[in-house]
């Protein structure tokens, strides 16, 4: 009994020193999270495509006679001038069929020559009534016979001409000419098919298609609306990027837009013509296509990490000015890279969470750690306010004035650019 009631007291005694380890552990600290200010910035609606470029105007040279190919004047891939000389076909048979053409084109006419002067002649016999009307007749008949013939002596002079030109091929137009499918020394003709192709660079055609949707928004058919085909309004303007991330300098207009929908993709297709001076766009080449409304419109930006989603829609974890956690059900628009707009449900200058929302709950205390970089970069009433709370402590102060307008539009992007800082480092708000 009495080692039985010596474990009892060890038993509670253990039990008691538990109970008051427990009493003394401290509470564990707040979770820490990254918050950032809702700030007023820019947002430029745009829209961003992927389109293709294609020559402004492509021939096919073709030979019109049959010969020998005797001259080739160009270098394959080379820039050519319009007119300038780039083929040469057998020139002797067609010369000959001129020369005899226009032997032929004189006899017509010496013969044309007789028949008028008989004809003038029994005009005046006839007048004095010596010579048959019959005679007469005949005259006139052998005189317009004479005329018709001069008329397909000089026809047939014609066409010999015509096809001693087709034995020259001239550029169309100021291009890029490509390979020369016949050698010199090869029989060429009208079945031939090509001799060589010849594409107009400069403007440059870009083939690309545009939704429904940015039709209504952008309203880049106003101007057509109005009789001006080719005219974007004055607010939108076209721009292009490569595919290595380089921005074209140029910017364009409409050159082709189609008479309707296409009913398969909900698309119209639409091509623009960019100036090609230097010729860096080649035809074949895929580019993106950026469709910008040159205003800027006023608008409440946010990380774009913050947005949660559930079955209620977009959602953000802010922090009140007891540094305690509630959510708002908010409507997003437009968004650029880290940034995204708020249409509704949040107010300039709130403390969104955007990083560590997996640590806390709605209701929850945290310690929250301001974006210095986010808030510097959105204004100069945002850099004081932080300043205020490392110096003071207060949860709100950096929160108090943030509402100036951000700086200079960024770059554009599919469904708009917005102008606001990207989240970086953070800085502690001091209690």
């Amino acid at each position: 009994m009495g080692i039985r009631a010596w474990l009892c007291c060890v038993g509670w005694v253990t039990v008691m020193l538990a109970g008051c380890e427990r009493n003394n552990t401290a509470p564990p600290p707040p979770p820490s999270v990254d918050v950032a200010p809702a700030v007023e910035g820019y947002v430029v609606n745009s829209s961003q495509i992927i389109g293709q470029a294609k020559a402004d105007e492509s021939v096919n040279l073709v030979a019109r006679v049959k010969g020998f190919l005797t001259k080739r004047n160009f270098i394959e891939g080379a820039m050519v001038k319009k007119g300038e000389l780039l083929f040469e076909i057998e020139k002797a048979q067609y010369q000959a069929d001129v020369m005899s053409a226009k032997a032929a084109l004189e006899k017509a006419q010496a013969a044309l020559m007789n028949a008028r002067t008989e004809f003038e002649r029994q005009s005046q016999l006839l007048a004095k009534n010596a010579t048959a009307k019959r005679t007469y007749d005949d005259a006139q008949a052998r005189k317009m016979e004479a005329e018709a013939e001069v008329m397909d002596a000089q026809g047939q002079l014609d066409v010999a001409n015509l096809n001693l030109s087709y034995t020259n091929i001239y550029s169309p137009f100021d291009g890029r000419v490509g390979l020369a499918t016949y050698s010199v020394g090869n029989v060429v003709g009208p079945d031939s098919g090509k001799l060589a192709n010849v594409i107009k660079l400069d403007p440059i055609r870009i083939a690309f298609n545009v939704s429904e949707v940015d039709i209504l928004r952008l309203n880049i058919r106003r101007e057509e609306q109005r009789g001006k085909p080719g005219k974007l309004p004055l607010h939108v303007r076209l721009r292009l990027v490569f595919q290595d991330g380089t921005v074209y300098p140029e910017e364009g207009r409409i050159g082709y837009s189609s008479n309707q929908i296409n009913s398969s993709t909900g698309t119209l297709m639409v091509e623009a013509l960019f100036p090609n001076k230097n010729y860096l766009i080649i035809p074949g080449m895929y580019v993106k296509v950026i469709i910008e409304d040159r205003r800027k419109t006023p608008a409440l930006l946010i990380p774009q990490s913050a947005i949660m989603e559930n079955l209620s829609g977009s959602f953000v974890m802010v922090v009140d000015k007891n540094n305690v956690v509630a959510t708002k059900v908010i409507q997003t628009g437009l968004k650029k890279g880290a940034s995204i707009q708020v249409v509704s449900g949040l107010k300039a200058g709130e403390l969104v969470i955007f990083n560590g929302q997996q640590r806390v709950r709605k209701g929850s205390k945290v310690a929250p750690q301001l974006d210095r970089n986010y808030a510097e970069q959105a204004g100069p009433s945002v850099t004081s306010a932080v300043e205020e709370a490392d110096n003071s402590g207060a949860a709100t102060a950096a929160a108090a004035a943030v509402s100036m307008p951000s700086s200079t539009p960024s770059n554009s992007a599919a469904g708009g650019t917005a102008t606001a800082p990207t989240p970086k480092s953070a800085a502690p708000v001091k209690k």
